[in-house]
């Protein structure tokens, strides 16, 4: 008889946590030493020693990642020894490290093997937060150099200013030059957009004016402007040019704008320098050929320079404050003139006529006989020229001073009786006095007549 012998079999095993161990038709999920026997093939009894070994699943970690949109998110794992993602985007590196950048909120399976070759997987969550809407907008569409201008920002709670300083969202700054301005918004999650406007800046027109100049007083001064479209002038004045008479120094501005309706300021000054005063007078103005000196006298004000024609081809550019000149002993009529001028170049003049005019022309015979016959029979003095008959009086008188005769009239004549009485033969003396009318004059002459029968 052939005695077959007993089988032992010791089996030492592992698996990983969730996963089992199928023997004898046993499915065996916990760590432990399991005895089995089992028939070998000579039907013989056989022993077998199970050592389970079941290896925990390898605890992985990731945190989560909140980005904005647009933003790189970077998963650190841990827990295994190696790893894989899904879904497979981004780029992965050697120590499983997933750097991807999503534009909305996306889950990645984590998988990690550890070195017992026991496998895990977790979900990992990247949070993507939109970008805020940041608008960018100019409080006009244009602007001139030197304006205010004014930004403002909206969508954010704060903002960051490539060209300003300070995190409000209105910017107040002078108008210079067209330029880009831009801000960066940032929102309530921290997540940040951009936005830039363009500032369009027009240059200031211009202007060009007539110098300063200087004017005498009562002198017209031409004031042009250009380099703009329209004028306003202060205190007065339109267009682009105005004609002005001021009485002294006056200052005028002009405000010029272009058909970007950006303006420019310029200004020029008139100076106004006074004026001398010519003040020519001369005594008499009217006189006789007999007797031709006019005496002048100079009261101007104010002049440094003079010139004074006597009017006959006679000029002096000296002038005591008074003169004397003698014209030609002939009747005629002159123009004296008299010019001045200041340290400014301003001038004045007048002038006066001078009239000489020829003697009075009169006759007084120094004979008559009043005997009844038609010749010489009435005494009379004879006028030609030279005096007024209203403001004419005749006196006749005797060897004791009695006036016997007088008239008023220069054509009513003595006829040789005194109280109705033929005067006796004799020297009897005369006075006649009259006006000149040119002068405003009285003269005086007397003389003697002989009366004779």
């Amino acid at each position: 008889m052939n005695v077959n012998p007993l089988s032992n079999v010791i089996i030492d095993t592992s698996i990983c946590q969730g996963t089992s161990f199928t023997i004898g038709g046993q499915n065996l999920v916990n760590s432990g030493q399991y005895t089995f026997t089992f028939q070998n093939q000579n039907g013989c009894d056989s022993v077998v020693l199970l050592n389970l070994n079941v290896f925990q699943l390898p605890s992985i970690t990731s945190s989560s990642a909140t980005v904005c949109s647009g933003e790189t998110a970077i998963l650190i794992p841990s827990g295994a020894q190696n790893y894989s993602w899904s879904p497979t985007i981004g780029s992965v590196d050697s120590q499983g490290i997933l750097t991807v950048s999503v534009v909305s909120t996306t889950n990645f399976n984590l998988t990690g093997t550890d070195v017992n070759g026991c496998v895990n997987t977790i979900l990992v969550p990247v949070n993507v937060n939109p970008l805020p809407n940041i608008q960018l907008n100019s409080d006009q569409t244009q602007y001139c150099v030197g304006d205010a201008a004014q930004l403002n920002a909206s969508g954010g709670i704060s903002y960051f200013w490539d060209q300003f300083s300070g995190n409000t969202g209105s910017q107040v700054f002078t108008a210079q030059s067209s330029s880009y301005y831009t801000v960066t918004g940032v929102d309530a999650n921290n997540c940040s957009a951009v936005d830039s406007v363009f500032v369009l800046v027009n240059e200031n027109p211009i202007l060009a004016i007539t110098p300063n100049q200087e004017i005498c007083l009562g002198e017209v001064a031409l004031i042009a402007v250009s380099g703009a479209n329209s004028f306003s002038w202060s205190p007065f004045g339109s267009g682009t040019q105005s004609y002005f008479t001021p009485n002294s120094t006056t200052v005028y501005t002009v405000i010029g704008t272009d058909i970007n309706n950006c303006t420019s300021q310029i200004s020029t000054i008139v100076v106004v320098n006074p004026r001398p005063t010519a003040n020519l007078t001369a005594n008499p103005l009217i006189t006789t050929a007999d007797s031709p000196v006019i005496t002048f006298e100079n009261n101007s004000i104010g002049d440094d320079l003079l010139v004074f024609s006597t009017g006959d081809g006679t000029t002096y550019n000296q002038f005591d404050s008074s003169f004397e000149y003698a014209y030609p002993f002939s009747e005629g009529n002159y123009t004296a003139s008299l010019w001045v001028q200041n340290q400014f170049g301003c001038s004045d003049s007048t002038q006066l006529v001078i009239q000489i005019k020829g003697d009075e022309i009169f006759y007084v015979p120094n004979t008559f006989t009043p005997d009844g016959d038609e010749h010489n029979h009435i005494f009379s003095p004879v006028f030609t020229t030279g005096f007024d008959p209203a403001n004419f009086q005749f006196d006749l008188f005797n060897r004791w001073g009695e006036l016997i005769f007088q008239s008023l009239n220069a054509d009513k004549g003595w006829d040789g009786f005194y109280n109705g009485l033929l005067c006796p033969e004799g020297t009897y003396v005369w006075k006649i006095t009259y006006k000149i009318p040119d002068r405003d004059e009285y003269k005086i002459v007397t003389g003697h007549v002989n009366l004779i029968r």
